[in-house]
């Protein structure tokens, strides 16, 4: 039986730290933005820059976790 993962445990132990430091540092960057932009008076920019904060909150919380375990796992996992 060959086995499921693409690393040993410290390489997937970097690999974790690296996207953590990712996902926290896109999370806090994002609320700061959105946090400025819900401040200041509304014009067509700022909905637009809104809509690009919550569209990279989006794309932090659904697809990083995912993007980390396929990384993780081998191929051969998804393959009868």
């Amino acid at each position: 039986m060959e086995p499921y993962w693409r690393y040993t445990v410290p390489e997937m132990v970097i690999w974790a730290v690296i996207y953590i430091i990712v996902f926290v540092s896109g999370l806090i960057g994002n609320t700061l933005v959105a946090a400025v932009i819900l401040r200041t008076k509304k014009c067509a920019t700022e909905y637009f820059l809104l809509n690009l904060v919550v569209a990279d909150l989006l794309v932090l919380i659904c697809c990083l976790p995912v993007t980390l375990l396929s990384n993780l796992i081998t191929r051969k996992f998804f393959h009868c």
